[in-house]
């Protein structure tokens, strides 16, 4: 029997306790926000930063080798800028 394979990366189950839109898909290993009236995908991106640091105290960073699938350039720029 091979052992189950686990996530490189923490599990974020508990970051709805930030009391943001933010909230961890345990099924795919990723993070998303709820729908907010006015938000980009840059503000979504700064929020995922925001919660997970303020409830697991880990700071989210882009790497230089960061790959976007499926953003157009304008928002993939955005982001990086809110990343900064």
């Amino acid at each position: 029997m091979q052992p189950t394979k686990q996530p490189r990366f923490p599990d974020y189950a508990f970051v709805y306790r930030d009391a943001s839109s933010i909230r961890w898909d345990s099924t795919d290993y990723e993070l998303y926000c709820l729908p907010v009236d006015g938000f980009t995908l840059a503000d979504e991106f700064a929020q995922i930063r925001s919660a997970v640091l303020n409830e697991y105290g880990d700071n989210l960073m882009l790497i230089a080798n960061t790959v976007f699938l499926e953003m157009p350039d304008d928002i993939i720029e955005m982001v990086k800028g809110r990343a900064a």
